[in-house]
């Protein structure tokens, strides 16, 4: 008798733990707006990810990976977004980036200059999500501020520069069209 009481109180308190660290997340809803908004993804990075979301991220970050490979930017675009919208990474962020500056995406209204500025806001971003993860080397930390900047100074004074990739891709791509 006293065995299945003790079976059924520690039934109860392991149910009582997975219950309550499944309460420990903050089930935050990122829109695509949040991810040119670093503010919002370090709030949903600190109030923790549900690992679920975090394993549907990566999956659809690979798949971004894979479209990347074929050079399907258009969808490689969306899967990094999403997989970013599911569990906010730096390299997610990044990968968004490349996709839209290799992407024509004649049905986006994102063209020219609002694309480079939607672009480096989404390498800002990576940065501050970079801060909590310290997922990138320094090397590469080093080149996005790097892109920051050039993709800034590029919007400032309308100079392209061989050596800033995303204008040098985004401006080729754009003249595609």
């Amino acid at each position: 008798m006293l065995g299945q009481l003790q079976w059924y109180k520690f039934f109860l308190i392991i149910s009582l733990v997975f219950f309550l660290q499944g309460c420990n997340y903050e089930d935050i809803k990122l829109s695509q707006k949040d991810l040119s908004n670093p503010d919002a993804l370090v709030k949903a990075l600190k109030g923790g990810i549900n690992p679920k979301r975090q394993k549907m991220a990566e999956d659809i970050y690979q798949d971004g990976l894979e479209m990347s490979k074929q050079k399907r930017w258009g969808p490689a675009f969306k899967n990094f977004g999403t997989s970013a919208l599911y569990y906010p990474t730096a390299k997610a962020l990044i990968e968004t980036s490349k996709a839209l500056a290799n992407s024509s995406l004649s049905n986006e209204k994102v063209k020219g200059i609002s694309r480079l500025k939607r672009i480096k806001k989404h390498l800002i971003s990576a940065i501050a999500v970079d801060e909590i993860q310290k997922e990138l080397s320094k090397d590469e930390v080093a080149k996005v501020k790097n892109d920051i900047v050039c993709i800034g100074d590029f919007l400032t004074s309308k100079i392209k520069k061989d050596n800033c990739i995303y204008v040098v891709t985004t401006l080729n791509t754009l003249n595609k069209d």
